[in-house]
């Protein structure tokens, strides 16, 4: 019974249509352990098991030193959280090319494919300064019992600025006029796993490491003890969930007739036709999805 129930299972999926040969255009939302982004990646089929890939995403960074707090003067009342001592807005825009491979594939609906794949390329960091509302002049009115001050933006300074200084950010706008980009290089590797239930659409998680090359520091925090301008190396790690269609998928058909025979072969004579005992087998049909 064990094996009828193999062969059985195993024909089932042996007439199932697969798209071996395939394209794929995908979206992915990345979660990094320095911060969470978009990406867009394009695959082109080399043959039924690589690709050429090309991707682009874009980046928030974030520092491990960022924690949002809140003004700590007793005298405001104000709910604005806002990162303590933090000098700029960094965000990542990269572009890249590499390649992916196929090292397990899926052979029904419940199953995974697993692929390898690494990138490298290039990658415009843009810095936007961060601008504070800060409390400039203040007094005490003892004959009403008020606190009277007056504020203004300001970007913030370690010599200068406590966390009472601070009522929160200023507007985003602020500070767009002052935008800084620093160019860097980038290498990523990883593991896709893919999942989804039919062979026209795509559903996958990945996970692996990027490292990021800048030819200087990151100015995030102003409290960072490196205050070099050698260049800097950042390694992350990353979570991606992938979701896309295939673009010109060829589809395989698995529709082969045989004749069983049993007993020894006949020696075709010229001009006699081809015994019927011969097991006949038609080439699969290949068709453009």
């Amino acid at each position: 019974m064990l094996i009828c129930s193999f062969l059985f299972s195993q024909g089932e999926i042996a007439e199932t249509d697969k798209i071996f040969i395939k394209n794929e255009n995908t979206f992915g939302m990345m979660f990094n352990s320095n911060g969470f982004g978009v990406n867009y990646r394009y695959g082109k089929r080399k043959d039924a098991f690589n690709k050429k890939i090309f991707e682009a995403d874009l980046s928030i960074i974030k520092h491990l030193k960022e924690i949002k707090v809140t003004s700590t003067n007793p005298f405001i009342d104000s709910q604005k959280r806002f990162v303590f001592g933090k000098l700029n807005e960094t965000v990542s825009l990269r572009a890249g090319y590499g390649k992916q491979k196929e090292v397990f594939s899926k052979f029904d609906k419940n199953s995974i494919s697993i692929k390898y794949f690494y990138l490298f390329g290039g990658s415009l960091v843009f810095l936007k300064p961060i601008y504070y509302e800060m409390v400039d002049w203040d007094t005490i009115n003892n004959s009403t019992n008020t606190y009277i001050y007056y504020t203004g933006y300001h970007k913030f300074s370690n010599s200068l600025h406590m966390n009472q200084d601070i009522i929160g950010k200023a507007p985003f706008k602020t500070g767009l006029n002052e935008i800084a980009v620093i160019p860097g290089i980038y290498a990523k590797a990883g593991l896709s796993f893919e999942y989804s239930n039919t062979d026209t659409l795509i559903r996958a998680i990945e996970t692996g490491v990027c490292i990021d090359i800048f030819p200087k520091k990151l100015p995030i925090m102003a409290d960072d003890p490196d205050k070099s301008n050698m260049p800097q190396i950042s390694v992350s790690l990353f979570l991606t969930y992938r979701f896309g269609r295939v673009l010109n998928g060829r589809k395989k058909h698995h529709s082969y007739r045989k004749k069983i025979f049993s007993g020894k072969k006949d020696k075709k004579g010229v001009g006699e036709e081809e015994p019927n005992n011969v097991i006949k087998e038609e080439e699969p049909n290949i068709e453009e999805y």
